[in-house]
């Protein structure tokens, strides 16, 4: 099923992994130059395409970032009118006989890769340094192979996407579920005290990390590995108390444990809010831990990367915030209007 907004997705996939192919050709000469020749023409080969890689992983990086989003809006929002049985992107996912989810996980590991190549390459950009520019490098010829994995199954994917098959979805489970157990209902909503328990516990432990990596300790990568840690901890307690506890309380239904029907047009497409918080918080703390890395092995990124540091710890609490509030009103407009 080549529908116009898969299609565009997938179109934008191609075009990231020409540009990451072309950027990834200078990136192995840069790696074959430090093993077989002198390092006088090892660094004048990076010096002289170090910016031809930026430009063309850069682009390749902002195309992924599209072709992701349209790929999910066309799963989430549209797609699900046009697919015989499908109420959200579970009915779609079923239409595609597991290559959605495959193709997710692709993507969801090519930009963690690629995200961890911008923090090395936004590094180097200002403070040359050989070493660093190489480990770049290598972190980017890792991403060329996952992302021609992603192409091809996206690919499959959309060749096997059916809309004249009738799938199984959410109508499915709300057809079938018989008057709710509002005593179970009300004892369910007691969850909220776990997820609401790694929420406290992880706004306190950042608060402590923020007040000491204010000083030099800041540079210590077991200390960056911990927070890195606990905000990944939290990330998949506020994901599951999105499935599990929000979902069912926006629903009215306890039984309703999906994650795509928050993304949906009839619940305001909250779920984006939702599930974008919870990865930016999980690219700061990724920022984090890598700047502290670089920090270890190249002292004179130190200050570069005490900002970047800062800056994340920022980022990291506004997340958490848009996160908290979105969910909460969510749950109170939501639950209201279900009754």
């Amino acid at each position: 099923m080549f529908h116009p907004l898969l299609t565009t997705g997938l179109a934008l996939d191609v075009v990231g992994l020409l540009l990451c192919l072309a950027g990834s050709i200078p990136a192995a000469r840069i790696i074959v130059g430090r093993l077989e020749q002198s390092a006088q023409y090892a660094l004048h080969i990076e010096e002289k395409t170090s910016r031809k890689i930026s430009f063309y992983t850069r682009s390749a990086f902002l195309a992924f970032v599209l072709g992701t989003l349209a790929w999910v809006v066309a799963i989430a929002v549209v797609l699900p009118g046009e697919v015989r049985g499908a109420m959200c992107a579970t009915g779609v996912m079923r239409a595609t006989h597991g290559l959605g989810a495959q193709v997710l996980l692709l993507k969801g590991l090519g930009l963690l890769l690629l995200y961890c190549w911008y923090i090395l390459d936004a590094l180097q950009r200002s403070i040359r340094q050989a070493g660093i520019l190489v480990v770049s490098a290598r972190v980017l010829l890792l991403t060329v192979p996952v992302f021609v994995l992603t192409v091809v199954t996206s690919l499959r994917a959309v060749l096997r996407l059916d809309s004249r098959v009738e799938v199984d979805c959410c109508s499915k489970i709300l057809e079938n579920a018989q008057t709710p157990d509002f005593g179970m209902f009300l004892g369910q909503v007691a969850d909220w005290f776990w997820p609401a328990g790694w929420i406290v516990f992880g706004g306190v432990v950042g608060l402590i990390w923020f007040r000491k990596f204010r000083r030099k300790s800041m540079t210590s990568p077991r200390v960056a590995g911990l927070l890195g840690l606990t905000q990944w901890i939290w990330v998949l307690i506020s994901a599951w108390a999105l499935v599990y506890v929000v979902g069912p309380l926006c629903y009215g239904d306890p039984k309703h444990h999906c994650a795509w029907c928050l993304m949906s047009p009839r619940y305001g497409m909250i779920g984006f809010v939702l599930f974008g918080a919870l990865l930016v918080t999980l690219a700061e703390s990724l920022d984090i831990y890598v700047c502290t890395r670089v920090t270890a092995a190249w002292p004179d990124y130190l200050d570069l990367c005490r900002f970047r540091i800062r800056r994340a710890f920022f980022g990291i609490w506004a997340s958490m915030s848009v996160f908290l509030l979105s969910a909460g009103w969510s749950v109170l407009i939501f639950s209201a209007q279900s009754g």
